[in-house]
């Protein structure tokens, strides 16, 4: 891609890529609620916490076995949805089914409307604990055409002893949790794109993306993203793939051909290249 195309259109992954959080600061409300639920079971949040920081660890390492194993489960439960689609939703990111699971796991008896207002608590701490990395903000400051994607972390409504999942509502909230982490300085609604009902990464999402940017063809779209996985299946549509790597997990070497760039910070993103 050149000067002389078409000005780029960034769609831009959130966490890890624009933004940093603090999980442990989330784990440590979801333990400090059921401490103050089952006042008598201080052994039961000590377990729940275990196993709370088991799952965190195994979606990570979702192409492991335990992240796989993890996944079936999540994806097992009977979760009724309001959406129509040939392919099942994937539900593996889903904090209130992790939130069922774990407490059936430890005998906690959660109501859903329990399990609900705790994952919300976990999500409050991690919108106060998100900040914007600097580079992101200069970033941000200086390219015209760019769109935030939310691919994961599917929200599950419970209602009347059932599990429902309905796009609206899980959209919504996660809407209201990418503007309120300081995004709405730099994005309006229209370059939000939630991946409810399409997965991230998919055919469907990418599709998506191109809509909201009014684009005819993906090589005028760049996504950068913390995830190879995304990364690939960016590029595979037709997109640029910009894998950012803040932290040296995969190395410029190691990903030289696999992607179109490598950046450990948005400072190392050339802007002739990309049209701004």
């Amino acid at each position: 891609m050149t000067a002389a195309d078409v000005e780029s259109a960034f769609f831009i992954d959130v966490d890890s890529t624009l933004a940093s959080h603090d999980t442990s600061s989330a784990d440590r409300a979801v333990r400090d609620e059921l401490l103050r639920l089952f006042p008598g079971k201080p052994e039961a949040g000590g377990m729940f916490g275990r196993l709370y920081s088991d799952i965190n660890s195994f979606y990570l390492g979702i192409r492991e076995e335990p992240g796989r194993k993890l996944a079936g489960i999540m994806n097992s439960y009977d979760v009724l949805s309001s959406k129509k689609a040939d392919t099942k939703q994937d539900f593996m990111f889903s904090r209130e089914l992790y939130l069922k699971y774990i407490s059936e796991q430890c005998a906690l008896r959660l109501s859903g409307s329990q399990i609900m207002r705790i994952a919300g608590i976990y999500w409050k701490a991690i919108v106060e604990s998100t900040k914007l990395f600097e580079d992101s903000v200069r970033f941000l400051q200086r390219a015209k055409n760019k769109f935030v994607i939310a691919g994961s972390d599917t929200r599950i409504k419970f209602s009347d002893g059932k599990m429902l999942y309905e796009p609206e509502y899980s959209s919504g909230l996660r809407l209201q949790r990418t503007k309120a982490i300081g995004l709405s300085k730099f994005f309006n609604d229209r370059q939000i794109v939630i991946a409810d009902p399409d997965v991230k990464p998919s055919t469907e999402f990418w599709d998506k993306c191109i809509k909201a940017a009014g684009i005819q063809r993906p090589k005028t779209g760049v996504v950068v993203d913390d995830s190879k996985t995304v990364v690939r299946s960016a590029m595979d549509y037709g997109f640029s793939g910009v894998l950012i790597d803040r932290k040296g997990e995969y190395g410029k070497a190691a990903v030289a051909g696999e992607v179109d760039a490598c950046i450990a910070s948005f400072d190392e993103l050339g802007g002739a290249e990309y049209g701004f």
